[in-house]
């Protein structure tokens, strides 16, 4: 919608900052500040690879299920 982007995760726990970490990642790559693939960043497993924390505002928690 218009300029909002839609992002919908589940998993079965998260790390703190996680989700956000992922969404700034995400925006990034979109923008081209960031060239390498999703994949890549996560196969080299260091934090510094990966795009900003996204903030918070904006983010919202839909379902929590046990």
């Amino acid at each position: 919608n218009n300029n909002d982007i839609c992002i919908k995760v589940s998993a079965k726990s998260f790390l703190h900052s996680q989700v956000r970490i992922m969404v700034g990642t995400l925006v990034e790559i979109g923008k081209g500040k960031i060239t390498k693939s999703i994949k890549n960043i996560i196969e080299e497993k260091k934090r510094s690879q990966s795009g900003i924390t996204a903030p918070a505002c904006g983010l919202y928690l839909i379902k929590v299920e046990y």
